[in-house]
């Protein structure tokens, strides 16, 4: 009688100590607004799950895990489990994370006065003038006396401007 007292009480022991409990708690931005969406990680047991769209969270673990919570634009936040945490809500604040923007161009406004303004909006007469001449030499055709091959150059058949392969 005894020894079976004694396995039941060692039995009710060892579930109430490997049970699990379950973590309940809020998380809102650093102007106290809910943020829906947010994963919450036991990093334990890998567990995870999202929260609602007021910002609660309802996951399982015990007094020792930590809990990891990502969101995208917010930095990640940790937080270890305690026995406190256990029997109060956990309440976390993430914080926005700083995003890169791309590069500003600032251009030259018109100030009104016609001898600034024709300087800053035109380009200048000598690059207008190369712009000019190579856009007339890239119209034109190229001679076929450049592009026929060269004595000793071979020349792949059915082509008269294929690959060149210059025999050595």
């Amino acid at each position: 009688m005894k020894i079976k007292l004694f396995f039941i009480l060692l039995t009710v022991f060892f579930i109430n100590t490997k049970a699990q409990d379950y973590i309940f708690g809020k998380v809102i931005s650093e102007d106290n607004a809910e943020i829906p969406g947010v994963t919450v990680i036991n990093i334990r047991t890998d567990e995870r799950v999202p929260t609602n769209r007021d910002g609660h969270f309802m996951i399982s673990g015990r007094s020792g895990d930590e809990l990891r919570f990502v969101k995208n634009g917010y930095e990640r936040a940790n937080r270890k489990i305690t026995n406190d945490n256990i029997s109060a809500p956990v309440n976390i604040t993430l914080i926005k994370a700083a995003t890169l923007i791309a590069e500003v161009e600032i251009k030259k406004e018109i100030t009104g006065d016609i001898k600034i303004d024709s300087k800053n909006l035109n380009a200048p007469r000598k690059v207008q003038k190369l712009k000019n001449d190579l856009a007339i030499y890239m119209s034109r055709r190229s001679d076929p006396s450049v592009l026929a091959p060269r004595p000793g150059e071979f020349v792949q058949p059915g082509h008269q401007r294929g690959i060149l392969i210059r025999k050595n």
